[in-house]
C-alpha cells in the first residue's frame, strides 16, 4: 500500500537554489527504501518534505492520504520520524533520558506513559544503561542511537535517516542496520538517504534515484544494474556488479548486485564445472 505520495514536488531556495524540480515518487507501507544520488540531488530537501518540516511550495506530498500542509503538519510529524545526518543537531539535553523524553513529554503525555516508552526506546536500540549519561560524554555511534530513541518514543509509524552511516565504524554501522531491521520487522516502515549503492543492494526492498530534484528511476535492486541510470545519477555499480562487468567471458546478461546474488552465480559454476568433469 503507498504510505506516502510525492507528486510534482517543487521546492526553492531562498537564495534561488531549486533543491526540488516536479519531483513525482511513492513509498510503500512496511517496507525499507533506500533513496540514492549524488551530493546536492535534493535528497534532504524531499526528506524534510516527507515529515512536514517544510511545505511544498508546487505540487503536494501526501501521507496516508492526507496533503501536508500547515494545518496537520504537527500530526504527519508524531506518524514519521526523521534523524538527522548528524546526531549533534538533535541529542541536546542534559541526560539521555530527557533527551529521549522530550518529544512524548511536549506531546502532553502522563508521567507514567513518557517512562515507558522512554524505557522501551531505550532497550529497543540497547542503551538502557546510559540513561543517566551526558549526551556528550558518548560515542558518535551512541548518540546516533539516542537520536533513534528520541525518534521511537514518539511511536511513529514511519522513521527516516538521512545518511545514517555517516562517520560510523563498519561495527557500529553494522548495529545500526540490525536496530533499522528489528524495528522493520515490527512494522516500522524506514526510509533512509544515501549514496551508497552497495549498501542500498544489500539491504532496502525498494530503491529512488534523484538527481538535480528529479526522480531518474524506482523500483527493486534491479535499478541500479541500469546504466542509463547509474551515469546520469554519477553514481556506480555495486561492488559486486563492477567485479563481474570485468569478466565478460562468463557471457552474463544480468550480473549479480549483492554477496548473495555472487554466490549463488559462483556455486552454480562451481556444481556445472564438476559436473562436466565428471562427464568427461
Amino acid at each position: 500500500m503507498v504510505l506516502i505520495d510525492v507528486t510534482n514536488l517543487s521546492y526553492r531556495y531562498k537564495d534561488g537554489t531549486q533543491a526540488l524540480n516536479r519531483l513525482s515518487l511513492t513509498i510503500s507501507q512496511g517496507r525499507k527504501t533506500a533513496i540514492l544520488g549524488p551530493n546536492g540531488a535534493g535528497k534532504s530537501t524531499l526528506l524534510l518534505h516527507l515529515n512536514g518540516i517544510l511545505l511544498a511550495q508546487e505540487g503536494q506530498v501526501s501521507f496516508a492520504g492526507e496533503i501536508i500542509s500547515a494545518k496537520n503538519e504537527h500530526w504527519v510529524r508524531s506518524k514519521v520520524g526523521l534523524v538527522f545526518q548528524d546526531p549533534d543537531d538533535q541529542v541536546f539535553s542534559t541526560t539521555v533520558w530527557e533527551d529521549v523524553a522530550f518529544g512524548p513529554t511536549n506531546m502532553g503525555l502522563r508521567q507514567d506513559e513518557i517512562n515507558e516508552r522512554v524505557a522501551k526506546a531505550l532497550a529497543a536500540v540497547g542503551m538502557s544503561k546510559y540513561e543517566k549519561k551526558a549526551p556528550y560524554n558518548l560515542s558518535y555511534g551512541q548518540k546516533k542511537r539516542v537520536a533513534i530513541a528520541g525518534v521511537l518514543a514518539m511511536n511513529p509509524e514511519v522513521i527516516i535517516l538521512d545518511e545514517p552511516g555517516a562517520f560510523l565504524d563498519p561495527r557500529g554501522e553494522d548495529d545500526l542496520y540490525e536496530i533499522l531491521d528489528e524495528l522493520n520487522k515490527q512494522g516500522t516502515t524506514i526510509i533512509i538517504a544515501t549514496h551508497d549503492t552497495d549498501l542500498a543492494v544489500e539491504w532496502a526492498d525498494d530503491l529512488i534515484v534523484i538527481r538535480d530534484g528529479q526522480c531518474l528511476g524506482q523500483g527493486g535492486p534491479e535499478i541500479l544494474a541500469d546504466e542509463s541510470i547509474i551515469e546520469k545519477a554519477n553514481l556506480r555499480f555495486p561492488v559486486v556488479t563492477r567485479i563481474f562487468n570485468q569478466i565478460p567471458e562468463l557471457g552474463l546478461e544480468k550480473k549479480p548486485q549483492t554477496i548473495g546474488d555472487a554466490v549463488t552465480l559462483i556455486s552454480d559454476l562451481i556444481k556445472a564445472r564438476s559436473v562436466k568433469n565428471e562427464s568427461l
